[in-house]
């Protein structure tokens, strides 16, 4: 899922989604501003829909980048490779990350994690991914959740001599990189994976040379990331439209992509097979899809 056009503000720095101190938060969760890609219409155009599907399956596989590589990355490395470890995807996920973490960390060499963090792992980080960054651009002259745009949004003007404030999570490139720039501890949050920071160090001038510049960003900011993370649960809620039984129905009833589908997993595991045949056999869903394939296409896996 990504934000919607009409989020999108064109500044001196290029675009990216940003709001005003007038847009009122709830009424902009509460018109699905949240678009879903991949999916496909009948004459294979893409197109955005507010939900989750199963149609969205083409679209998906026959975008390679954006997965399906680990046979290609084991190809490119395997002449550096003395060993191989290999971990699943529930390692790092349901509470188990802390330890999966601390063990690789006595493996590779690196830091293992602080104990005090260790509830940092139990989070379900993604859940924000795609609502996070937001860039707020404070103005005197906006009225608080007024629902009024008193300019126009690519008002290069305007945006300039706003203060920029970006709403994100701790984890966010820039904020990472320049924890100059975060100023959290000015604003109330309702979750400690949620960072603010500054754009510039000129926009911290700006609110804290305006009380009540500030004050509206803090109250602004504090009602954005309530409303953020109820979309966020929202978002999660979806994840159930749909489970892995009806997407192996879907692979039943649809040749050409179950046979994509084929081509690429055989591609995408055939290191696992060879270094972790115990790991792959206990897929049920993917043993499911080889014995499907073999019924129907005759295809071995």
């Amino acid at each position: 899922p990504n934000f919607a056009d009409e989020f999108k503000i064109d500044d001196d720095e290029g675009k990216g989604t940003g709001l005003f101190l007038s847009d009122e938060p709830k009424a902009i969760f509460s018109k699905n501003p949240i678009h879903y890609g991949g999916i496909l219409d009948k004459n294979g155009n893409k197109i955005a829909r507010i939900s989750p599907e199963l149609n969205a399956i083409p679209g998906w596989l026959e975008d390679r980048e954006q997965m399906f590589h680990d046979g290609i990355l084991y190809d490119y490395f395997k002449d550096n490779i003395k060993e191989l470890y290999i971990k699943q995807t529930n390692d790092f996920a349901g509470g188990r990350g802390f330890e999966t973490m601390s063990e690789l960390a006595g493996i590779l060499g690196f830091d293992k994690p602080d104990e005090n963090d260790r509830w940092l792992f139990d989070k379900h980080v993604g859940a924000m991914k795609n609502l996070l960054p937001i860039t707020l651009y404070a103005n005197e002259k906006d009225e608080l959740f007024s629902n009024k745009i008193k300019t126009n949004r690519n008002d290069k003007n305007f945006n300039k001599n706003s203060a920029k404030i970006v709403l994100c999570t701790r984890f966010e490139e820039d904020n990472r990189l320049k924890p100059e720039r975060d100023i959290s501890e000015l604003f109330s949050l309702p979750d400690p994976l949620l960072r603010v920071f500054v754009a510039k160090p000129s926009d911290a001038v700006k609110l804290l040379k305006s009380p009540d510049l500030l004050k509206k960003a803090q109250l602004y900011i504090e009602k954005l990331s309530c409303e953020v993370l109820q979309k966020a649960n929202a978002l999660e809620a979806n994840r159930k439209l749909f489970n892995e039984n009806d997407i192996l129905e879907y692979f039943r009833k649809h040749k050409k992509e179950r046979k994509l589908a084929a081509t690429l997993i055989k591609e995408h595991l055939k290191y696992q097979k060879q270094k972790a045949p115990d790991i792959v056999n206990c897929f049920k869903y993917y043993k499911e899809f080889e014995k499907m394939c073999l019924e129907l296409d005759g295809t071995k896996l």
